[in-house]
């Protein structure tokens, strides 16, 4: 590339350049400072807990404070390829899966409890999609809320696009029962 009189200009440009990106990143605050809230192990007022293969976290405590949750992992042949959430509210619990992304949303999801005393399969549909997954809610009433302590396994069947195969994410329900006293117990 010439420039005026021959010389070169884009060395120079890019010289420039470094030395503006330089000049801007030592006039603005580093990215290191930005605040972010302390560690739960130093927040009394909050809860961080693991339960086998379920992870208990309540941010805060009280009356005004936003609702624990316990979420895990749903694995396909070792993948993680989503993860189920429960958040309990008055009348029972909302339980949201994030799936994997290519999944055929108009098949929907097959979600089902296995256990001892609880055992059933629901189809649920694909509440929306975006650049993180795919998510489906389904709202627990009470009873089977309160029942989720005695199943043994989750599963959540789903179907991939263009008449692709269908995939089974598994849950453990190992640790599920603690997690859940835990948080009855800190709320």
């Amino acid at each position: 590339m010439k420039g005026i009189g021959g010389v070169a200009l884009l060395p120079v440009a890019l010289v420039i350049g470094c030395l503006a990106g330089y000049a801007l990143s030592r006039s603005a605050a580093p990215v290191t400072s930005v605040q972010t809230a302390a560690p739960k192990a130093n927040r009394p007022d909050a809860l961080d807990a693991r339960y086998q293969s379920w992870h208990l976290n309540c941010a805060s405590r009280g009356p005004e404070s936003a609702p624990c949750e316990v979420s895990a992992s749903l694995v396909e042949q070792g993948r993680t390829l989503g993860n189920i959430t429960l958040v309990p509210n008055p009348h029972g619990a909302k339980l949201m899966l994030r799936l994997p992304l290519g999944i055929d949303v108009q098949s929907g999801v097959i979600f089902t409890l296995l256990g001892r005393k609880t055992e059933g399969s629901k189809q649920l549909s694909v509440s929306r999609c975006d650049a993180e997954g795919c998510l489906s809610i389904l709202d627990l009433p009470q009873p089977l809320f309160n029942s989720l302590s005695e199943i043994g396994e989750i599963r959540t069947r789903v179907r991939m696009l263009h008449n692709g195969p269908q995939i089974t994410l598994n849950c453990s329900a190992a640790g599920l029962a603690p997690a859940l006293l835990a948080m009855n117990a800190w709320q």
